[in-house]
């Protein structure tokens, strides 16, 4: 959804379809029959972890099925590691943040790196986009979010500390990496007014890396 809020400012139609493992062979052929006109450029799947055994298997046919039916519309894997997404028969591979690395690559601007044979987009590395101010993240009355879902939250991005253990890129940071807050505010309370949704989790990297972070949060969220 922060993919799909960026490339929609940059004048992107773009329409979000979650847990689409979930979707029978037929419903999820249908609705992409429904959705795919000659105006369609590309075909994102998103990837928080690898998928394995049988929901691997369903994404690796549904993909195959998709080039086969759709030859010219790319088909691009984005996720934080090549490893969770190297095993998808896609056209290119994003990895890290991708908003500027996906909207390099639709305009032929990318850094393309070849990783196995394989057409790859190090976003962190060539088309960085952290620290972030503006980590809003709006969403559509087509993307169906119910007031039970638990929607995810940015309080910054990247991280200041840099653990050998950790593999992420956005880690040793400087300065300030904290979104602009008093956005958060107008975030929650348009969602809330909107969807009704009142549960988040934070995709921070390090969610207490910083005290004036968190008191700066909690009195939009208290608000």
């Amino acid at each position: 959804h922060k993919i799909a809020t960026f490339m929609r400012k940059e004048g992107w139609d773009i329409e979000v379809l979650d847990y689409w493992l979930a979707f029978t062979d037929e419903e999820f052929k249908q609705f992409i029959k429904s959705r795919i006109t000659n105006d369609t450029k590309f075909i994102g799947v998103s990837v928080t972890f690898g998928y394995k055994l049988e929901l691997l298997a369903r994404a690796q046919e549904n993909l195959k099925w998709l080039k086969q039916e759709y030859p010219d519309v790319m088909i691009v894997a984005g996720s934080k590691m090549l490893v969770d997404i190297m095993v998808l028969p896609c056209d290119y591979y994003v990895c890290g943040y991708g908003e500027y690395g996906l909207i390099k690559l639709l305009k032929g601007e990318a850094v393309i790196t070849e990783y196995q044979g394989l057409k790859t987009v190090m976003a962190d590395r060539h088309h960085p986009c952290f620290p972030s101010k503006d980590l809003v993240v709006r969403y559509e009355d087509r993307d169906f979010i119910q007031p039970t879902d638990n929607l995810t939250l940015e309080l910054s991005r990247g991280c200041k500390f840099k653990c050998k253990f950790c593999s992420y890129n956005a880690i040793g940071l400087k300065g300030d990496i904290d979104r602009d807050m008093k956005t958060l505010y107008t975030e929650l309370k348009e969602i809330y007014e909107k969807l009704v949704v009142s549960s988040y989790h934070c995709a921070d990297e390090t969610v207490n890396d910083n005290t004036e972070k968190l008191r700066r949060a909690a009195e939009a969220i208290k608000k």
